[in-house]
């Protein structure tokens, strides 16, 4: 159960609510609808240093504001959501003012009981954020109908160095051929463009085609394909040669219930991941082919604690940072629950080393790690954190004002966040 939900008491069914209303919920069997609106105020401190920096440069306080909108309607098969956001982060220690806004749409239809598609739009205008670079991926969003408690949407704090237009896209058609088997189709779409001539044009799209079939109750079988074409222009050249990959992996998924409750589940996935171009002419890049693969379990302790711990190797490319592709290995660990009723701790952490493909010099490795907790009441909560990021680039051949060689940053931030649900009906 999401800690959101365990913080929060049922509504009555039919009822009507807001902000003199009571707090739970939607139900997912019937058409139920929110609007709502949060403000989260923060502030904090940085310390970080670059190669760029001269010593004591990079120490100074930093502060924070967001505000939100939010429109959801649906159920679990079928849903709608709107939202919009504005933020503003003042960080002394790196001397910069950054603001920008969102806008998001999502849909979710399924027709009959096994087939559906979701589709997302994103526009944004934004600062280019290259802090956590190199961090964990987390691609799954969490779904549109659990319980909607005052969300954590601090803006990211980090070496802010451009700003950025981008619009997003992404549809996913699936089919499931039983209860346990099932198949997917992804294409997604990310355009980003420098606000001025100094940042750098990007365009991504990928083709992902996952298999999933659990031949068992507790066992399964895993098969993935996925196409991704990352085209960057840098500042005064020409149009580059797009990079080019696909891979094909396989593997087995596990799980066990160990009690109504404690579920534990492991799934892994090998195969090869292969160059089939690139934007350097070095010779040995187009056509290397690379072993990848990952390892994930979970662990559901109770209805308030989950674990998370991963491992992943794969060829990525460091998206306004560098045009030659890198082997990227990594490893990331994660702990989330509620040490009471209205506490809520989070802790997550990763390392992640690689090298470039091919014969191109250059190596890079990075640590990430955060804490926070947060205390929630009827209309928002109280939060505080520690964010921990150092990266390391050797002899990588950088696109011009993109990021410094040596990062490291820690961060100390704590405010409130304000939630009103201004109507609701479930």
């Amino acid at each position: 159960m999401p800690a959101a939900e365990a913080q929060s008491t049922a509504s009555p069914p039919g009822a009507v609510r807001g902000v003199f209303g009571a707090s739970g919920p939607p139900s997912p069997a019937r058409t139920t609808q929110q609007v709502s609106t949060w403000l989260d105020l923060g502030g904090g401190h940085d310390q970080s240093v670059s190669a760029a920096d001269s010593p004591g440069d990079g120490d100074g306080y930093a502060v924070t504001a967001l505000g939100g909108f939010r429109y959801w309607r649906g159920r679990s098969t079928r849903s709608f959501e709107a939202g919009a956001r504005l933020f503003r982060n003042d960080q002394n220690s790196g001397r910069t003012t950054a603001t920008g806004g969102e806008v998001n749409l999502n849909t979710t239809l399924e027709f009959g009981r096994r087939t559906g598609i979701a589709l997302a739009l994103r526009a944004a205008n934004e600062a280019a954020v290259l802090f956590g670079a190199f961090g964990p991926e987390f691609v799954d969003p969490p779904p549109a109908d659990v319980a909607i408690d005052a969300p954590d949407v601090s803006p990211q704090q980090g070496d802010l160095r451009a700003r950025w237009f981008s619009l997003g896209a992404n549809a996913t058609a699936f089919r499931g051929w039983s209860a346990r088997h099932r198949t997917a189709v992804q294409y997604a779409q990310v355009r980003r463009r420098p606000t001025d001539d100094e940042g750098v044009d990007s365009d991504q799209r990928i083709v992902n085609v996952h298999h999933d079939w659990m031949v068992r109750m507790n066992a399964g079988i895993l098969a993935n394909y996925r196409f991704e074409q990352v085209r960057q222009t840098f500042p005064q050249a020409t149009l580059s040669e797009p990079i080019r990959t696909q891979s094909a992996e396989a593997g087995l998924r596990f799980e066990r219930r160990l009690s109504p409750i404690r579920r534990a589940s492991l799934s892994f996935q090998a195969g090869a991941t292969q160059v089939l171009s690139s934007d350097t002419p070095l010779v040995g890049i187009e056509g290397a082919i690379e072993p990848t693969g990952s390892l994930n379990a979970s662990y559901t302790l109770s209805r308030r604690w989950v674990l998370l711990a991963g491992a992943t190797r794969s060829i990525t490319v460091l998206q306004g940072v560098s045009q030659v592709p890198f082997t990227n290995d990594l490893g990331s660990l994660s702990v989330t629950g509620v040490v009471a009723r209205r506490v809520t701790v989070a802790v997550s952490g990763s390392f992640s080393q690689g090298s470039a493909v091919g014969p191109a010099p250059g190596d890079f490795d990075a640590v990430w790690g955060t804490a926070s907790i947060r205390y929630g009441f009827r209309y928002g909560g109280l939060f505080a954190g520690y964010t921990r990021y150092e990266h390391r680039l050797r002899q990588v051949s950088l696109a011009p004002g993109s990021i410094a060689p040596r990062f490291d940053q820690s961060s100390v931030r704590m405010g409130l966040t304000l939630w009103l649900p201004l109507y609701g009906a479930f």
